[in-house]
């Protein structure tokens, strides 16, 4: 945005509460603060969008023109921003949301996620225990019940991801000669045939 205007103030956004929250992105997006499900308490579906979508980043900060793109489409840009800015000001405060020279992100200081645990143990291939454990995190694609217009390249990717890591814990489980495991995963595999 080159015309100077401040669309807002940048600050960071719900610092002073520190309230633990889980969100499973995998299967059916759902967000629990403490144990309740979150549900009455986000304001709207683009506010659990917004979160799902920062999600997808993972802690990175990420440009607001680019969620704007993403969540609002073709909409005027000024009004998008707008759309953001009154958005980002009627999340719950436990959401740590911070506020950067045009950059929006979702600190995960006070977040769990089957995401991120994913990621985490995909991070450590080298221990089957820990592929394992991946394979039972994935309940379904990426916001599976979702139909988020953004999401088809990052479900695509976990996808194919949750796929070949299937595919070679059954190959390791063969070579181990320990066909209920393999067969196991023989039959995960079967459902994406």
């Amino acid at each position: 945005m080159s015309d100077g205007r401040k669309l807002w103030v940048e600050k960071p956004v719900g610092e002073t509460e520190n309230k633990k929250i889980q969100i499973n992105c995998f299967g059916r997006l759902s967000i629990y603060q403490e144990g309740q499900e979150m549900g009455i308490v986000m304001n709207s579906e683009k506010a659990r969008e917004l979160i799902a979508f920062l999600m997808t980043y993972q802690g990175a900060a990420v440009s607001k023109v680019t969620i704007c793109e993403a969540l609002w489409g073709n909409v005027d840009i000024h009004r998008s921003l707008d759309s953001l800015y009154k958005l980002v000001r009627k999340m719950p405060i436990s959401f740590q949301l911070k506020s950067n020279r045009g950059m929006l992100q979702l600190k995960l200081d006070n977040v769990d996620s089957d995401l991120l645990q994913f990621e985490k143990l995909m991070g450590e291939r080298d221990c089957i225990e820990n592929l394992e454990q991946a394979v039972k995190l994935y309940r379904g694609s990426l916001y599976e019940e979702e139909n988020y217009e953004w999401i088809s390249e990052k479900d695509a990717f976990y996808d194919n991801l949750y796929v070949d890591t299937i595919s070679y814990l059954k190959k390791h489980f063969q070579q181990q000669e320990e066909s209920e495991r393999a067969y196991y995963y023989e039959s995960l595999l079967d459902r994406y045939a």
